[in-house]
């Protein structure tokens, strides 16, 4: 049976077609493959942490008031799949008491307020990711983080930082 040229072109249309649907279905499962794994780096640099409960339970107060402390931007707290969970490196014992670092409402509010970084997510990354404008402030610490800046006590640096946060491109 003979092939008419209009047939020949539809099997060539239709084959193209689906060429591109398996390639926009490859596109799609490489870029869910990478927020996956993404997140699972997040997950890794949360580090140690616990849920409100837990942190509650540590800090002698009742449930609601971590959840208070964390929505008025005082304490980060990342949302999973069974709740917030909290960096316990925000927080150290003075006479003690588990108590958050110095500093981490200002950085917080600087993350919000002035660079518009509002996902909890973002903040993570921005406190667990060596700092390009902290480290020349701090040349002994080359690759230090946010989250350790703050802890040895750097607060007016790494508020500067939470500010530029943004303008960097990258932390």
């Amino acid at each position: 049976p003979e092939t008419s040229s209009n047939e020949i072109i539809k099997y060539y249309q239709d084959n193209a077609e689906m060429e591109a649907i398996n390639y926009r279905k490859s596109v799609l499962a490489q870029a869910l493959a990478r927020g996956v794994e993404s997140k699972r780096q997040w997950l890794e640099a949360l580090g140690s942490s616990c849920s409100a409960d837990e942190l509650a339970e540590l800090l002698s107060v009742a449930r609601q008031t971590v959840n208070r402390q964390r929505s008025k931007g005082l304490i980060l707290g990342v949302k999973l799949s069974n709740g917030y969970h909290y960096p316990l490196w925000q927080f150290i014992e003075r006479e003690g008491t588990l108590v958050a670092v110095d500093g981490m409402p200002a950085v917080l509010a600087a993350l919000t307020d002035v660079a518009e970084v509002t996902s909890d997510w973002s903040k993570l990354q921005f406190f667990v990711t060596p700092n390009a404008f902290i480290s020349p402030e701090l040349p002994d610490n080359e690759d230090i983080t946010p989250a350790e800046a703050l802890r040895l006590g750097h607060i007016d640096i790494t508020v500067e930082a939470a500010k530029a946060y943004l303008n960097q491109g990258t932390a």
